[in-house]
Order: C-alpha cells, then structure tokens, then sequence
C-alpha cells in the first residue's frame, strides 16, 4: 500500500535523516520508524484538536491515537494514527474508531459499560477466526524466508518474544502483520520472523509500504 505522505518533508537526527521526493519517503541511517511516523502524522494532521471529541489540544494532553488498536492488528502508518486527548485514547482502550464513536454516544454508564464488553467480545471473535480488523486490502502475503538467514537473535527482547509464542499458540496467528519497505527492509517484525523461522512458517501477513524506500547501510 502507499501511505499518506506530506508533499514536502523533511527529518533528522544524529544519526540519520528522512524525506520526501516526488511521492516517496526515503529513510537514511538510524531513523526509528514509529518516532518518524508519529512526526509525519502530526505534520499531516497537526496538534491542535483532538480527533474524536473536538477539544483543543495541549502538550500535556496530546497523544496519538491507532484507530484499529495494536490488540487488534493496528499499525503504526498515517493512516491508523490521528492525534487525540489523552482522556479519549484512555476511555477509546481496545475498540475501532466506530466502536468508540458509538460508545461515545451514549449517555448511560451502564450502558456504556455493556456496549464496551459487546465490543471486546465481538473483536475477540474476530481474532478467533484468525483476521485482523484492519482493511484487508493493506495486507499481503509476504514471504519472509528471505531473511532466515539474517534474522538478528541477539537483538530480540526475551518477554516480547515470549508474548509473542503465547498468543500465537492461542490464536494461530500473530498480533499484527510485519511492516516491509517498498525494497524489503523490516521496520516492524523482527520477532515475528523469528518465530516463524522457528516454526519453518515462510509466509506471514505484512504492510509492504510501497512509497518508503529505505537506503542501503541504513540501520534499524
């Protein structure tokens, strides 16, 4: 998929750089992925008014809301991300956006209590079927054998793998997919290629970001 890029960007750090170019975000040295998506989708989208409920925003009310929750398959592009009031993205929790529009809708406790646990019930279904809530047409096949060989053990974080073997053994899928860059670098999924080099799983669900080029002796 192509994701929502500004017409003209640019971003840097001590040690790398990201920008625009006639469509396309390219990626130069040590940039971290989610910290440069976050900047992109507050450049795009500003830090002014919070997306569900209106009110102004301050720096220490501001965050950044996944509209299809992480629990749920969310990821972290333009897309899925909208800047919100730290109270919306408490009470929004694990619902979609129209779940919690919804949810936000109605006046009784009570019933907001039931609609919540309706909602968690109803995606928990989902996961059940092995799916994700987010848009199947961000999604690809995407074989990842390619980087077997290169998978960097040392760099994995013990619990999160481990996290990672318990929901896969409970829903037979990952949380989430991988997220490629248009020529193949990984910005998201290191502990799911590794589970799956494991397991001898060759092919998994990604976001393959056709508009991202990453350059090469760039560091993840």
């Amino acid at each position: 998929m192509k994701i929502m890029l500004p017409e003209h960007y640019f971003y840097s750090n001590k040690a790398g750089k990201a920008y625009v170019s006639k469509g396309k975000l390219y990626i130069e040295g040590n940039v971290n992925y989610e910290r440069l998506i976050y900047d992109i989708v507050y450049f795009l989208k500003g830090k002014t008014t919070c997306y569900y409920c209106g009110n102004p925003l301050t720096s220490k009310k501001m965050t950044l809301d996944h509209k299809y929750p992480r629990f749920l398959g969310g990821i972290s592009i333009p897309e899925n991300l909208e800047p919100c009031c730290k109270k919306c993205n408490l009470n929004k929790l694990c619902m979609t956006e129209e779940q919690f529009m919804v949810w936000s809708s109605i006046g009784s406790i009570k019933e907001k209590d039931l609609f919540f646990q309706n909602c968690v019930m109803e995606n928990t279904e989902v996961l059940k079927k092995k799916k994700f809530l987010i848009p199947s047409e961000w999604i690809e096949i995407y074989d990842v054998s390619r980087y077997f060989r290169d998978v960097p053990f040392k760099r994995i974080n013990k619990r999160k793998y481990k996290k990672l073997e318990i929901y896969f053994e409970k829903w037979h899928q990952y949380s989430k997919p991988i997220i490629v860059s248009a020529n193949g670098w990984v910005f998201e999924g290191n502990h799911i290629i590794t589970h799956a080099k494991k397991i001898n799983k060759h092919y998994v669900c990604a976001v393959v970001l056709e508009n991202v080029i990453v350059k090469k002796n760039s560091q993840k």
